[in-house]
């Protein structure tokens, strides 16, 4: 029995390259809720359980005589309800479009389905800088006001929707909040700060009630280069009222070689176990890297690296569980390990940035749903700093890519709005449900079940009817009591519409 298992899987393997090969897919080119004359770039974004929600900046142009622009930069807020495709503007309180600089919120925190914290930049200067919503991003207000002086660069984190930290940069100030945000309790501490013309970046990160790991790095105020003049990690076991600065505690870069690595993101899936992104420097140049702790962050090990090349500046990662995590490059690759950091794989090899027209563009930030499912926003500079045009949207999608095609209609094409996206549990015995995108409606959509011959085994097509659509999604739950043990490929065809996915099944 356990030869044929292995089989069995390795047949999965086989089939899952056939039919459901993992890329990126340009979607759609949009002007994220306002008129294409003003231009986008997406910073952050998150997922809150209702919506996709984004925040970067807008650079907005209003013509006021002949060949005369009144420019500024302002904040922007939005919220997707079809993953990404489209999108509702919101206005950020207190705002300012006369302003001509343009205010930072750099990070957005989920608390709860409806509750979330974004934050950034300095909090007394531009009030928009902390910000609250409860209404899964629709709508946001200010706390700033609870607040005495300037918090330069605040980051924040949560270890539950009700207890959190807040951190400003250069000071080392610490923010405690127990009741969601609502109130704040601030706590100094002793930071070792090299040099007045760099600005701090603090980032917390809560391992477990008591303990927070913290990172930071510093920058030339005059750089908007990515590699930092000096990082260190510190760790407190008290909630961030006393702290113990560790320095740079990764095995190959100790010591003063903290100027030749840092991290950009950091995760803790366990109290013990933590992943980090960033960067190392290797005989004079630098690699995106993955790390892993085992003891709280106390020390890091180096798991996994890929060359840095153009595009691949930026990296962010995401854990699914304490084994799984999986990391995106700038350019658009993709790196996953199943067992712990010991091996990994690539989900995506090609660069996106490959097939592109303009060099500078990148993957700026991206938010996964599942490993092999995500949605990615491109940035595009021009050479003077500037945002151009409203950059593309990416998606994974499973099956042939054709983006070798240099000439991609990026208009949505609602006849081909169906994706079937991820199946579960795996393998499956009594059930299994499916996930589907179908936009506008499912319609004229057939749901069938075939062997590995090509022979139909069941048709589950009123089942994928009768399902209700969640802004555009499907879980459609299927039974499969009286099929047999086996290899089976679920596909849904009609419009024009061609989408498989393999599905093991073990009684």
């Amino acid at each position: 029995m356990k030869i044929f298992l292995l089989y069995l899987l390795l047949l999965l393997s086989t089939s899952s390259d056939m039919f459901s090969q993992v890329h990126w897919s340009r979607v759609t080119d949009t002007d994220y809720g306002y008129k294409t004359i003003s231009q986008v770039v997406i910073n952050k974004v998150v997922g809150s359980g209702q919506f996709l929600v984004a925040t970067g900046f807008r650079k907005e142009s209003k013509k006021v005589g002949p060949y005369i622009m009144d420019t500024a930069l302002t904040q922007y807020f939005g919220i997707s309800q079809d993953s990404g495709r489209t999108w509702q503007s919101i206005e950020p309180p207190i705002y300012s479009p006369k302003t001509q600089s343009y205010t930072r919120i750099e990070q957005i925190v989920v608390l709860d389905s409806l509750n979330l914290i974004a934050c950034g930049g300095l909090s007394t200067t531009q009030k928009n800088h902390l910000l609250r919503s409860s209404d899964a991003g629709k709508s946001w207000v200010t706390f700033a006001d609870s607040f005495k002086g300037t918090i330069h660069n605040p980051r924040i984190s949560f270890y539950d929707s009700k207890r959190g930290v807040m951190v400003s940069g250069f000071e080392f100030t610490f923010y405690r909040t127990d009741d969601g945000g609502k109130s704040w309790t601030s706590y100094s501490a002793q930071h070792h700060i090299d040099t007045l013309f760099y600005d701090y970046y603090n980032h917390p990160v809560w391992i477990d009630s008591m303990t927070i790991f913290n990172y930071n790095y510093n920058r030339s105020r005059d750089s908007q280069i990515l590699f930092p003049h000096v990082f260190r990690t510190f760790i407190s076991t008290n909630a961030g009222q006393t702290w113990k600065q560790l320095g740079c505690t990764i095995k190959g870069y100790e010591g003063d070689s903290s100027t030749q690595s840092h991290f950009l993101e950091v995760f803790f899936p366990t109290p013990e176990k933590g992943y980090a992104v960033g960067r190392v420097n290797k005989d004079g140049n630098w690699l995106n890297a993955v790390f892993i702790t085992s003891d709280k962050g106390m020390s890091w090990n180096i798991v996994d690296s890929i060359n840095i090349v153009s595009g691949n500046n930026y990296i962010r990662g995401k854990t699914f569980g304490q084994d799984t995590f999986i990391y995106m490059t700038g350019g658009g690759k993709i790196r996953q390990t199943n067992d712990g950091g010991k091996s990994w794989k690539f989900i995506v090899e090609k660069n996106i940035i490959n097939h592109l027209i303009n060099f500078d563009e990148r993957l700026n930030t991206c938010y996964f749903y599942t490993p092999n499912n995500a949605v990615a926003f491109s940035s595009i500079f021009s050479s003077d700093g500037s945002v151009v045009n409203n950059p593309a949207i990416y998606k994974l999608e499973q099956g042939i890519s054709d983006i070798d095609n240099p000439y991609i209609d990026a208009q949505i094409n609602e006849t081909h709005s169906v994706y079937l996206y991820n199946v579960y549990p795996q393998p499956a015995k009594d059930n299994i449900t499916l996930q589907v995108y179908a936009l506008p409606q499912s319609d004229g959509l057939t749901l069938k079940l075939y062997n590995s011959y090509g022979v139909e085994v069941a048709d589950f097509t009123h089942q994928l009817q009768e399902t209700p659509s969640f802004f555009g999604w499907k879980s459609v739950s299927i039974q499969i009591q009286n099929i047999p043990t086996g290899v089976y490929i679920a596909h849904i065809k009609g419009n024009s519409i061609s989408r498989s996915i393999s599905i093991l099944i073990v009684k």
